[in-house]
């Protein structure tokens, strides 16, 4: 197998999205999964992919196929089937195909491990899920090129954004304790989906533009993982892209190379009271290695290796 380039790798995942656009941006080629993307031809799609008796292949998106000299696909997407699976599989016998969790196993609507097709490699950036599934392990961490942006004039001590997905009270309760320590908070709590149950605090979504511009008009960046979530997720990776501290409930973080105690605050271990002057304290800049070592293309040799 040779070594990965731009020219012999493609990668399959929504049509839509900053990840998408970042993969791009690096000079990849990247493909939807499927045709039909409008809300009538979705729903036909869904039906097809529910019942066993309509046909399924008739919505794959063919255009992979006439690719020449392709040695590697990467997917990453939640709606990938073990159909679609077995599927590009069958079509693309001699290729090196990764299928990537961009989130927890369970945590989407994405196949579980034991459902993906035998040869196809699979990965995923949290250490609990890949003790729990028996999966390879990323430890790059990708820094894309949108997150590089100079810090501004602090606005807020503490920005948090993300989807309720069980933690809407508990980051309530938080924000909260932080005014309760004098510090100044930017909180934009959203919905998990269009059929969520609406809740009086929850905002509206922004787009992911606006979310680095937040970070980098903060002096710190929060993160409340998921239960059992132990890798290193956007909110880290932006605050070490950008520069800013991180408070994080992950306690996992401290066998992470990008950890830093002057940095990285971690809550249920550091004491809270000690919050407002670890904002204050000096930050501690990346060991230039360090954030070479977290590259699209170390990300690559990592999963094509």
């Amino acid at each position: 197998m040779p070594h990965w380039s731009r020219e012999n790798t493609i990668f399959i995942m929504a049509s839509t999205g900053y990840k998408r656009k970042s993969i791009e941006e690096e000079g990849m080629r990247v493909f939807s999964p499927y045709h039909g993307d409008k809300l009538l031809f979705r729903i036909f799609r869904e039906a097809c992919f529910r019942l066993p008796v309509l046909p399924k292949a008739i919505w794959y998106n063919k255009r992979i196929l006439a690719e020449e000299g392709i040695h590697f696909i990467n997917i990453i997407d939640v709606n990938i089937t073990e159909h679609y699976l077995a599927w590009v599989r069958k079509k693309c016998p001699e290729t090196q195909i990764n299928y990537l969790y961009n989130n927890m196993v369970g945590k989407a609507r994405n196949i579980t491990p034991e459902r993906i097709p035998d040869n196809i490699r699979v990965w995923t950036y949290d250490d609990y899920d890949s003790r729990k599934y028996k999966i390879r392990l990323t430890k790059k961490y990708w820094i894309y090129e949108m997150m590089l942006r100079a810090k501004q004039r602090p606005e807020f001590d503490v920005f948090f954004v993300g989807s309720d997905k069980g933690r809407g009270e508990r980051l309530l309760q938080l924000e909260k304790n932080l005014h309760d320590l004098g510090l100044k908070t930017k909180f934009i709590i959203v919905k998990d989906g269009r059929l969520s149950r609406k809740k009086a605090y929850y905002q509206k979504p922004i787009p992911y533009e606006q979310v680095l511009d937040y970070d980098s008009k903060s002096r710190a960046i929060l993160n409340v993982t998921m239960k059992n979530q132990e890798g290193v997720t956007m909110r880290d990776m932006e605050a070490v892209a950008i520069g800013v501290k991180l408070i994080t409930t992950n306690k996992n973080i401290v066998r992470k190379d990008l950890y830093n105690r002057n940095n990285v605050f971690i809550l249920g271990r550091d004491k809270l009271e000690n919050l407002p002057e670890f904002i204050k304290g000096e930050y501690i800049d990346i060991l230039p290695g360090i954030k070479n070592d977290h590259t699209f293309e170390s990300m690559m040799d990592e999963i094509t290796n």
